[in-house]
């Protein structure tokens, strides 16, 4: 038979086990929420003087390994900060690429972002007027074919994607 008293401590008792499940679920990381990681979608471009005449291709440079780090950049690190927003770009980019079709990724917002970073970084290398950007899977060190490209934007001019608002 069982008292009342024992009824109170069990409930007290599911009560606290309530409470220490929701305290270390609270401090333990969610591990499930990186149960599958998917390739890394990596933005390349290329430059030349036309649409026919267009160099090969190469990595963004948002998309190259990061500098070295120095104990000031726990304080300021604008050009890491940089390059990780880039990263993400891609990423949302790559993800549109995916869900959208073609029509709405040429006429998002992300694609214009990227496209204008792109037209910077061609222009501060002294190459165009004309490039194109893609972006693909990440290849592991192999040649990149068509399976691996996600996006393969239009051929478009330096000047005319930094003045796009």
């Amino acid at each position: 038979m069982t008292s009342r008293a024992d009824a109170g401590g069990g409930e007290r008792r599911a009560a606290a086990r309530a409470l220490i499940d929701a305290v270390v679920g609270a401090l333990a990381p969610a591990w499930s929420l990186f149960v599958s990681a998917a390739a890394v979608p990596l933005l390349q471009w290329r430059a030349g003087r036309s649409a026919d005449a267009l160099g090969p291709w190469r990595a963004a440079l948002a998309m190259t390994r990061a500098a070295p780090r120095y104990p000031w950049h726990l304080l300021h690190n604008a050009d890491e900060n940089a390059r990780l927003a880039t990263c993400s770009l891609v990423d949302r980019l790559a993800d549109d690429a995916q869900r959208l079709d073609a029509d709405d990724v040429a006429q998002g917002v992300t694609l214009a972002l990227v496209r204008r970073l792109v037209a910077r970084e061609v222009a501060d290398a002294g190459l165009g007027p004309a490039f194109q950007l893609r972006v693909v899977v990440d290849a592991d060190e192999r040649a990149v074919d068509d399976d691996d490209t996600l996006l393969l934007a239009p051929v478009d001019d330096v000047d005319a994607a930094l003045a796009a608002r």
